[in-house]
């Protein structure tokens, strides 16, 4: 209309006299290594790009939902080979190894990646946070089935860039004795190992269990005696009573994939930093 014979591609519009998209990408910020103008990531055969936003979650050519890039269950779908996907992988990657749909191996394939892909809206992890209750609750309803949670709404409390050894370096992290950490936000990942991606405190958190197991006392003792005493004295009688509580056996548990980064402090305050030199100096102390 208007004389702009233009064709209507959703989130924009294709100029076919001149063979280009006139308006730039929404999200062209995101992608710098990707023309502004260049529609569905420069392959637009096999893709399609209606509300021009984001792919994310990924599947494979049998139609089945293998995980998340770093942005999570929302925005469009990515086909891809399983032995290229790796949870929490970038985005960009991500869109290097996408098929397309027409890869999708059959008509049944077909089928069980419409039906998933239409039916994540309704999943409580769609938005990357899910409460406690909603975690006891999957597990009771999906048994194994895995929950993708956002890290970078996770608070991780009073962590800080100086509790690692330098980038790139990881480390075991015991959220249930982070000060400041809410159940609903951290708790639920337990002891997780977590690496630093850079300075200013981006933290990947790596796949974990939500379950309700008791830990191996032998190796609690082989990773240390504080281990061991907090695993004796607190985790295991603390384990038992919720058992009890939530009815749930050592059988109980499904994995839990993060996506994205968590954000470490990056400098305690004055009043973290004369408590800590208090407690190294009472370490210090010979008995």
């Amino acid at each position: 209309m208007h004389g702009y014979d233009t064709y209507d591609y959703g989130a924009r519009g294709y100029y076919p006299a001149g063979d280009f998209m006139p308006t730039m990408d929404l999200l062209c910020e995101k992608y710098y290594s990707i023309s502004p103008y260049a529609y569905c990531g420069g392959n637009p055969v096999n893709r399609i790009d209606p509300n021009g936003m984001e792919e994310s979650p990924i599947y494979n050519e049998a139609g089945n939902l293998l995980g998340t890039d770093d942005q999570g269950l929302k925005g469009d779908a990515i086909v891809m080979n399983e032995a290229n996907f790796k949870q929490n992988m970038s985005h960009e990657d991500a869109l290097k190894n996408d098929l397309g749909q027409s890869a999708l191996n059959n008509e049944a394939a077909r089928n069980k990646f419409s039906s998933s892909y239409s039916s994540l809206p309704s999943r409580p992890d769609y938005g990357g946070v899910m409460s406690y209750k909603e975690l006891l609750q999957w597990g009771r309803e999906n048994g194994n089935s895995p929950v993708y949670l956002d890290a970078s709404k996770i608070d991780l409390g009073n962590l800080y860039v100086s509790d690692f050894k330098g980038v790139g370096k990881g480390r075991f992290v015991n959220t249930t004795t982070i000060l400041n950490t809410p159940l609903d936000t951290y708790g639920p990942w337990g002891k997780n190992y977590m690496t630093l991606i850079s300075s200013d405190g981006k933290v990947k958190l790596s796949n974990d269990i939500f379950d309700y197991d008791q830990h191996s006392l032998s190796k609690a003792w082989k990773e240390g005696a504080g281990t061991w005493i907090y695993e004796f004295f607190v985790r295991h009688p603390s384990i038992s009573i919720l058992q009890t509580i939530h009815g749930v056996d050592d059988k109980f548990g499904f994995p839990l994939r993060p996506y994205g980064y968590g954000q470490l402090k990056t400098e305690p305050s004055i009043l973290m930093k004369i408590f800590n030199a208090i407690g190294d100096g009472a370490s210090s102390i010979k008995p």
